[in-house]
């Protein structure tokens, strides 16, 4: 099938990214299954975020080029080549995308699984788009020959936005942004008998993988051993309200009676 249509070149760059979004994506998913290292001591969990950064840069050179597309067609004035065949695929390729949704939204129901949730939403964008450049045929075809290069700035849209978001989720995990509220973990610290005060809370890593650092002040006359199983106690109290929590480190400072919240901020600058 030749054709010149900016629509469905589009909806087959957004589907080549899909593809390769997966593929890349396993690939990640290897590497992050890889247990920590005495080079990687806290594992390899942020290849997969890595990975997501990279298929978002493509995603903006396809949108590029998409949106290139549409504009020269619109400057020259011409449209696309559509034949019988070019429906018949895209109807086939339609009815295919639409059926893959529902098989994989009836898996990700059965398994509960948030990936394949998060890939049938992707995949339900597809769908959508596929059923656009659809209508831009039938409307091509009646003589509206501009519709197909606004389809196209639209999937480029769809893809550039997809990218973006991509990219603002994992940068806030490799540049280890906060996530969990500082106060909550103070006040979970601080519910532990023998700390007096809890502060300079700190976390990092994934939202479903994070770890943790803290300072507690104790009794100054207590002996190191007691002070070790106060710390111990707090880590088993983060980990327990805070499901996601890998790994705390508690560092057990001396009280003073003096000492003020003010003094010590709950987090660094």
């Amino acid at each position: 099938m030749s054709t010149s249509s900016v629509s469905i070149v589009a909806d087959g760059f957004e589907s080549l990214l899909d593809s390769m979004s997966e593929a890349i994506g396993l690939v990640a998913i290897r590497i992050t299954s890889r247990p920590a290292d005495s080079d990687h001591p806290y594992g390899h969990s942020k290849a997969e975020y890595l990975a997501t950064m990279g298929i978002g840069g493509l995603m903006f050179v396809a949108a590029a080029v998409i949106a290139r597309n549409g504009i020269e067609a619109l400057i020259q004035g011409t449209g696309p080549t559509i034949s019988a065949l070019t429906f018949i695929v895209v109807i086939f390729t339609l009815i295919a995308k639409a059926a893959l949704l529902l098989w994989q939204r009836k898996q990700a129901a059965d398994l509960q699984s948030e990936i394949l949730v998060a890939d049938a939403s992707q995949l339900q964008n597809d769908v959508l788009v596929t059923l656009a450049v659809l209508i831009g045929l039938i409307a091509t075809s009646s003589g509206f020959m501009w519709v197909d290069s606004i389809l196209g700035f639209v999937v480029a849209s769809v893809i550039v936005y997809t990218g973006l978001s991509l990219i603002r989720t994992s940068s806030t995990v490799l540049m280890d942004s906060i996530h969990i509220d500082p106060n909550l973990v103070e006040k979970v610290a601080q519910s532990v008998q023998g700390v007096h005060y809890c502060h300079a809370v700190r976390t990092r890593g994934r939202p479903d993988e994070i770890f943790m650092d803290l300072h507690i002040h104790v009794a100054p006359q207590i002996s190191v051993q007691q002070g070790h199983h106060i710390a111990h106690k707090v880590e088993e109290s983060v980990k327990k309200d805070f499901a996601a929590v890998r790994d705390v480190v508690v560092h057990v400072e001396p009280y003073i009676s003096k000492t003020h919240k003010s003094d010590h901020p709950s987090t660094y600058p």
